[in-house]
């Protein structure tokens, strides 16, 4: 029977060359778990909420962070927006808009539903801003026409904002500092090359 001595290493104990080696080995360790970035998109669906609009997680779509056609967008497959709040949020006042078009609004008359063109990319311009009236107020139809591209601009900057916010968030996650910390939170045991050590 042989016994083997090895010499092993904290973190924090190895050289600077090995320590930067294992941080960009190691850059998407906090993000390669697939709910890093839920805290996000619950804060996303909480100020959706707030405002009265019901958007399901499921209608929550991203790709990023580094290749063209990255993004985010929801849309309402499992929701629904809330008509008073897209006029609201866009700037629109209700006295600029024909006569009784919140009365018909209020009535569920004037539905807004924000659908998606393609599946092949998740980000502001693959959805679009699509309209139901049931009234029979011509006025009110070209009118609700008129305000989608301002409505739909609206939403896109809110796409805008998520994929940033979810950007700022992975760009924190693998930074060197956090990255070191979280390597080092893992107390492994390393040898002198910079492998982890199994025993």
């Amino acid at each position: 029977m042989k016994t083997i001595e090895v010499e092993v290493f904290k973190f924090e104990e190895l050289t600077p060359d090995l320590q930067d080696k294992l941080i960009d080995n190691n850059r998407d360790a906090l993000v390669q778990d697939e709910y890093w970035f839920e805290p996000i998109l619950e804060g996303f669906l909480e100020d959706m909420g707030e405002l009265g609009h019901e958007i399901s997680g499921k209608d929550i779509e991203f790709s990023g962070f580094w290749s063209q056609g990255d993004g985010a967008c929801f849309h309402t497959k499992n929701g629904k927006l809330s008509s008073r709040a897209l006029l609201k949020e866009s700037g629109i006042k209700l006295k600029s808009l024909p006569r009784g078009f919140g009365k018909e609004m209020d009535e569920g008359l004037v539905v807004f539903e924000l659908l998606k063109n393609t599946l092949r990319y998740s980000h502001q311009n693959t959805v679009y801003l699509q309209y139901c009236y049931d009234g029979d107020n011509d006025k009110i139809e070209e009118a609700i026409a008129d305000i989608i591209p301002t409505i739909e601009s609206m939403l896109r900057n809110k796409m805008r904002t998520l994929y940033a916010d979810l950007e700022k968030d992975h760009d924190s996650l693998t930074t060197d500092e956090v990255v070191k910390e979280e390597l080092i939170e893992r107390d492994y045991q390393y040898l002198v090359d910079g492998s982890v050590f199994n025993y």
